[in-house]
Parts: structure tokens; C-alpha cells; sequence
């Protein structure tokens, strides 16, 4: 999962926006589209290959746009964490939210998912 963490000048996503890479190379959402969403997509396969965390920084600023036409011109940041059924052993539907995700965007139905950063106590993944 790919999530767009900082953004500085004019990017085509908000923080916060998401993209899934799936081990084919088939993604669901965007982080941006053209090169940059690229960028993304060859780095977010080498995290599935070594199932490590990454952040890549995407660089759309004025040099760069004077190659390539309709270059937004700013830097935003993109954390890439790894799924895999691994993640939470034990925890029922973890293994298959990849697949619950790409399913409901495919039925044009909007997904929210929230990432817990530290909790207080135990927690769950909730599907529903």
C-alpha cells in the first residue's frame, strides 16, 4: 500500500491519498498518474519482493516539468508498507483485504481505510 505522507508545492494528490500494488503490477487508486505514479509502482514491487517499509520521494519541480509537459511541479513523499498475510497472524480477514479493497473499487463503491499509528490497548482490523 502506498499512502502519499508530505506534499510541498503543487502535487495531483492530497496527503493521505492511496494506491495498492498488487505482486503483478496491477494497482488499485493513484497517487498521482504519470511518472511519478511510476516511480511509485517499481518501488512499491521491490517492497512486496523484500518485504521491507519505504518511502520514496517524488520529485515534480520546475526542472523536471520542463521535460515533460503537464508536470504539476512540487515534491510529495509516498510511505509503502507491505500486506501480506503475515502482517497480523491470527487476525481473521487480514489476508484478504487487499482483495476487499480492490473488489469494492471495482463496484465504483468509495473504501476507507484508517492505518493505526499506536493504540492504547488491544486492537482489531475491522472489515464492514
Amino acid at each position: 500500500m502506498a499512502t502519499i505522507v508530505k506534499r510541498k508545492g503543487s502535487v495531483p494528490r492530497e496527503v493521505g491519498a492511496k494506491m495498492l500494488v498488487h505482486r503483478g503490477g496491477k494497482i488499485s487508486g493513484t497517487v498521482g498518474g504519470g511518472c511519478g505514479e511510476a516511480e511509485v509502482w517499481r518501488a512499491a514491487l521491490n517492497v512486496i519482493d523484500t518485504r521491507r517499509p519505504h518511502t520514496v520521494q517524488v520529485d515534480l519541480t520546475e526542472e523536471i516539468a520542463m521535460e515533460s509537459q503537464g508536470v504539476c511541479g512540487g515534491i510529495f513523499d509516498v510511505f509503502i508498507q507491505p500486506w501480506h498475510s503475515t502482517v497480523l497472524p491470527g487476525q481473521p480477514g487480514m489476508q484478504d483485504l487487499a482483495q476487499v479493497i480492490d473488489n469494492t473499487l471495482e463496484n465504483e463503491r468509495a473504501v476507507v481505510l484508517a492505518t493505526v499509528i499506536a493504540a492504547g490497548g488491544a486492537w482489531r482490523p475491522y472489515i464492514g
